[in-house]
């Protein structure tokens, strides 16, 4: 009498199978990592532009001080003619644009402020003296309160935002009689420049800086205007994730600022750790249902043998009666 035959589990190669989409979701996790699979974005701590400059501006570099420190202590004379400090625009949860000009300066400096001005205006959901300060200080000495307050007064029509006691606040033209205070906050962004004694004039690069809430420097502009959306990046990022709304926050993680085309650029090795973690996370998906596949045909031949046991058991006879048919 022939034995009633039991079904056998077919051997499969699920471990081989497992380990080699294992090996693919490691893969897939070292491509996310910066500096594996892309080189880190450029570092421009350090750098110097303006290589090639006008006659009157020769020799006057801006030598960038990028994580550094401001001295807050610098005292300083606002349009009403009280006398301030740097720091009392800074700890105040706002990140702080500065500028350097003289009030009567006949060329670059009017253009600075005016194209500033309409950049101010062109950033949607950030006002000055709510989301960010600006500061305009004057390198000239002989530069009065009064000359600063016409200045501010024009400006202020020309922005046009509300409410105006904060942007009124936030907006500071500041002077100095005594040079040496100038000298010193000037000195902390790195910026130089030199009177002109034949033309009683200040030759000066054109430059905007940024510093943090924390008076820490995070960012030079150059030029006489920068692109809204760029200005808005480089104010969210010296705000240190207090300002700004998430969709400048993910842009500012795509973008990286390229001191070499004075903008944000987009970042590859970004988009690189996007879809390697997303290439992770499909394969980890396919490995789980793969173990799942396998486990429910363990499962379901485990059964089916147990089951035909069973009626072996009960029915001895059965089997071969079956094979006699």
């Amino acid at each position: 009498m022939n034995k009633p035959q039991s079904i056998q589990v077919q051997p499969r190669c699920a471990t081989l199978r497992a380990l080699f989409v294992a090996c693919v979701l490691v893969v897939a996790v070292l491509a996310a990592r910066p500096g594996v699979a892309a080189q880190q974005p450029p570092t421009d701590r350090g750098a110097t532009r303006y290589d090639e400059k006008p006659a009157p501006i020769a020799g006057l570099d801006i030598n960038e001080k990028l994580g550094e420190k401001l001295p807050l202590d610098v005292p300083l004379v606002d349009s009403t003619g009280a006398a301030v400090k740097l720091g009392d625009w800074f700890n105040q949860g706002r990140p702080v644009l500065v500028m350097f000009v003289y009030y009567r300066c006949p060329l670059a400096c009017p253009q600075l402020m005016e194209r500033y001005g309409k950049t101010f205006r062109a950033i949607d959901g950030l006002t000055i003296g709510r989301d960010f300060n600006v500061l305009v200080v004057s390198i000239d000495p002989s530069d009065k309160p009064d000359a600063a307050a016409t200045e501010k007064a024009a400006r202020m029509i020309n922005y046009d935002r509300k409410p105006e006691k904060d942007v009124a606040a936030g907006w500071a033209f500041l002077t100095s009689p005594d040079a040496a205070n100038t000298r010193r906050l000037a000195d902390a962004f790195g910026f130089q420049y030199r009177y002109v004694q034949a033309s009683s004039d200040y030759a000066h690069p054109s430059a905007v800086f940024l510093a943090s809430p924390s008076g820490v420097v995070t960012r030079y502009l150059y030029g006489l205007e920068t692109p809204a959306q760029t200005l808005r990046l480089a104010l969210v990022e010296a705000g240190e994730g207090k300002i700004g709304t998430s969709t400048d926050k993910i842009m500012l993680w795509c973008f990286h600022f390229d001191p070499r085309s004075g903008a944000y650029t987009f970042t590859a090795w970004r988009i690189m750790q996007v879809g390697g973690f997303l290439s992770a996370v499909a394969v980890a998906g396919l490995l789980v249902r793969m173990l799942v596949h396998e486990w429910r045909r363990k499962f379901a031949e485990q059964a089916a043998g147990a089951a035909a046991a069973e009626v072996n058991k009960l029915s001895p006879g059965a089997g071969t009666a079956e094979l006699a048919r």
